[in-house]
């Protein structure tokens, strides 16, 4: 379980009947996974805490699109695949995505990390995280040879 990351402001959420519902049986499912949420008035909640690996995300787009996931998941599952489904979700939301900057240390704590994780050859998804490459191959992408 991540530490929570308590939030200065915190985040309204506004939802339909359906959505509101979903979440209403899933909080303590969401609380499990370090968010803090409260009902607020009828369809509306409040956000008062986080994971603190999504503090620099969009919290809300994020409840929401686990939402939908819900509602996709539980026409046809049991709760232990949500959860599943909200830990590969949670787990992609705070990968460091194609684009996002990183510090030399923040590079070599990552590798360190992805290293004494079991099963890292692929992502939640089955993408290989790491792939070999050969020095001939090296070079030739170089115009070495």
């Amino acid at each position: 379980k991540d530490k929570m990351f308590k939030l200065k402001e915190r985040i309204g959420l506004d939802l339909s009947l359906v959505d509101a519902e979903i979440l209403r049986r899933n909080l303590n499912l969401f609380s499990s996974l370090g968010f803090h949420i409260e009902e607020f008035y009828e369809n509306s909640f409040r956000v008062n805490a986080i994971p603190y690996l999504l503090r620099d995300r969009d919290i809300s787009k994020h409840i929401r699109e686990m939402i939908d996931e819900f509602s996709e998941k539980s026409k046809f599952s049991e709760i232990d695949s949500l959860s599943s489904t909200m830990i590969v979700f949670l787990s992609c939301r705070t990968a460091v995505m194609a684009g996002d900057k990183l510090t030399e240390e923040q590079i070599q704590n990552l590798i360190r990390e992805l290293e004494t994780t079991p099963n890292n050859s692929t992502c939640p998804h089955g993408r290989p995280t790491k792939i070999e490459i050969s020095i001939s191959d090296l070079n030739k992408a170089f115009k070495r040879e």
